[in-house]
C-alpha cells in the first residue's frame, strides 16, 4: 500500500507540473476503500466523468458528473463502479462509472484556519498551488510522510498533516440530532474552535439566533454554521434556554 501511495504521489506531482493536463489522465490506483469513516461513498476527481447505462465505453450516457461531486457507491468490479448520483436540483441518477476517476470512501477535511498552503509537492519550499480559506472542504486520496495528498480544483496537491482540520468522523459528532436555540447577549465573536487562539470566523449580531450542536466544550458551544459547517460561541455572550 505505502509503495502504492508513493508511486500516485509521484504521478500526481507530474500531473501538477505539466500545464492542462488533467488529473483524470493521470489518476492510477489511490483506492481509499474503508479507510475513511463514511462507506459506501465516492468523490469524482476528474473534471467530469460520464455515467452510463452499462459498464462499458459502449453504454449509453446518462449524465455527466462534474468534478468533487460525491456519489453512492452500490457495487464495484471489472474497473467500474455502479453508483448513484443526486444533482443539485435533487434529480436522482443510478449507472455505472469508471472507478479510475474516483476516490472510494476517502477521508474528508475541513480546513478550520485560513491561508493553508496548497503544495505542489510534498516539501514546505515548493511552488503553492493555493492559500486555502478557512471551511475548505478536501478529500484525502492519500499520504506521504508528513502530507496529506488530497484532490483539489480536480488536481492535486500536498497539505501538511499539522493543519487545523476536521476529519469526517469529528465532523459527525455535531450530526447527532442534538439541537438548541441560544441568544446572543451582545455582539460576539464566532471561532473554529472552542477559544480565542483559534481562527475567527465572523461577529454574530446582538440578538442573533444560534442553533447549539452540542454541550459547551469548555465553555464554548458548538453552533451551526452556514447550515454546512460548525463554529464556537462563548457560552458568557450567549443565553441558554432556561
Amino acid at each position: 500500500m505505502k509503495h502504492t501511495l508513493r508511486f500516485l504521489a509521484l504521478v500526481l506531482v507530474l500531473a501538477l507540473a505539466v500545464p492542462g493536463l488533467a488529473l483524470a489522465s493521470s489518476y492510477v490506483g489511490g483506492d481509499n476503500r474503508g479507510q475513511g469513516p463514511v462507506f459506501n461513498r465516492a468523490i469524482v476527481l476528474a473534471s467530469r466523468v460520464t455515467m452510463r447505462d452499462q459498464p462499458s465505453y459502449q453504454g449509453k450516457t446518462i449524465t455527466r458528473i462534474n468534478g468533487g461531486s460525491q456519489v453512492s457507491l452500490i457495487s464495484d468490479a471489472n474497473g467500474w463502479v455502479q453508483a448513484t448520483y443526486v444533482d443539485d436540483k435533487g434529480n436522482s441518477y443510478t449507472g455505472y462509472l469508471r472507478d479510475v476517476y474516483l476516490a472510494k470512501n476517502p477521508v474528508v477535511l475541513t480546513l478550520r484556519q485560513s491561508g493553508v498552503a496548497a503544495l505542489a509537492a510534498p516539501d514546505p519550499n515548493s511552488k503553492h498551488v493555493g492559500d486555502l480559506p478557512r471551511y475548505t472542504v478536501l478529500p484525502v486520496i492519500g499520504t506521504w510522510n508528513n502530507y496529506y495528498i488530497v484532490s483539489l480544483r480536480n488536481a492535486s496537491a500536498f497539505i501538511d498533516m499539522g493543519v487545523k482540520a476536521w476529519t469526517d468522523t469529528e465532523l459527525a459528532v455535531y450530526q447527532t440530532g442534538y439541537a438548541l436555540n441560544l441568544v446572543t447577549l451582545r455582539k460576539t465573536p464566532l471561532y473554529t474552535g472552542p477559544g480565542t487562539d483559534w481562527h475567527k470566523v465572523e461577529d454574530a449580531a446582538q440578538g442573533a439566533t444560534l442553533v447549539a450542536l452540542g454541550a459547551p466544550e469548555n465553555g464554548w458551544y458548538p453552533v451551526k454554521y452556514d447550515e454546512k459547517f460548525v463554529a464556537f460561541v462563548n457560552g458568557a455572550d450567549v443565553q441558554p434556554p432556561q
